[in-house]
């Protein structure tokens, strides 16, 4: 299960605390809630799923949905309360965004989450943050109720330091089930190739190279790429090494055109500019020179 959190406008700390408990909880809480695992293990029923946790892992339940917690041993576990809030309302286009593109750990399409929160963040119900917990949630507890307003705002810092951690292991392991995916459609020779042009395309390429690092023949190599990316081998090297280039401008747009081509394997400048203003429509000087007025334009 992944629920979404906003993190475009300020999380904001209402409560925190440290108990020990071994026994049944079920409860329904209109703020959202974060709960730091410190020692012993419990069980958390949220949503129809059960997620079991224990020492360094964080539990995420969003404000209105009903949870049950408890133990699952005979001793008492600790572990935190982070109860907070947040300042913006859902933004529905941008949940209904993510509900398509996202998948949960087995893969599955996501179903409509009951409870409408703010989406910017995508936060897993379990996720491990590891042995540092206890350390960050004293900080936050500290800073909460110290009185002085300069050190109350720590106790937000750390709560987004938190949620930007738990989401950032959410979002990787989103991407690596995507990537995944995607290679798995590719044919692992055509992998191969592909990686050898992305390791080497500052350099000379020759089509033997590539089919002696994925073993295969010249002629099986082409019908692979013509087949999976409507290119040719070097069609598609060309293509990547003025991809590279777009970046290169937009990154350093001091650069000359004879720098960018020698640093992208390209012995003629000439060629290289020919072969960018083929496939992308306009020159190199003229992208730099769009790339400096838009700067010129943000400074004024």
């Amino acid at each position: 299960m992944l629920s979404r959190v906003e993190y475009a406008m300020p999380a904001h700390m209402l409560e925190a605390y440290r108990i020990e408990r071994k026994t049944v909880w079920n409860a329904v809480d209109y703020r959202h809630i974060l709960v730091l695992m410190v020692k012993g293990t419990c069980e958390f029923l949220v949503d129809g799923k059960r997620y079991a946790a224990e020492a360094g892992d964080a539990v995420f339940l969003p404000a209105g949905i009903q949870y049950t917690r408890r133990p699952l041993e005979d001793r008492p576990a600790t572990f935190y309360y982070l109860h907070f809030e947040m300042a913006a309302p859902p933004r529905e286009e941008i949940a209904s965004a993510l509900l398509a593109e996202a998948r949960n750990w087995n893969g599955d399409p996501l179903e409509e989450s009951p409870v409408a929160v703010p989406p910017a963040l995508i936060l897993p119900t379990l996720t491990h943050i590891g042995d540092k917990i206890e350390e960050t949630a004293r900080k936050l507890l500290d800073a909460l109720y110290d009185g002085r307003t300069h050190v109350r705002m720590l106790a937000d810092m750390y709560l987004h330091a938190l949620l930007m951690h738990i989401t950032s292991c959410a979002l990787e392991r989103l991407l690596a089930n995507d990537k995944n995916a995607a290679q798995e459609r590719i044919p692992l020779k055509l992998r191969s190739a592909i990686a050898y042009i992305h390791r080497n395309y500052t350099s000379q390429i020759r089509l033997s190279d590539m089919c002696a690092a994925c073993g295969v023949s010249p002629q099986h190599l082409i019908r692979l790429f013509k087949a999976e990316t409507g290119m040719t081998p070097v069609q598609y090297i060309n293509n990547y090494r003025v991809s590279r280039a777009q970046m290169m401008i937009r990154d350093n747009p001091n650069l000359s055109v004879k720098e960018i081509s020698y640093e992208l394997g390209f012995e003629n400048p000439h060629y290289f500019s020919r072969l960018f203003t083929k496939i992308l429509g306009q020159t190199p000087q003229s992208m730099r020179s769009r790339v400096a007025q838009m700067e010129s334009d943000d400074r004024s």
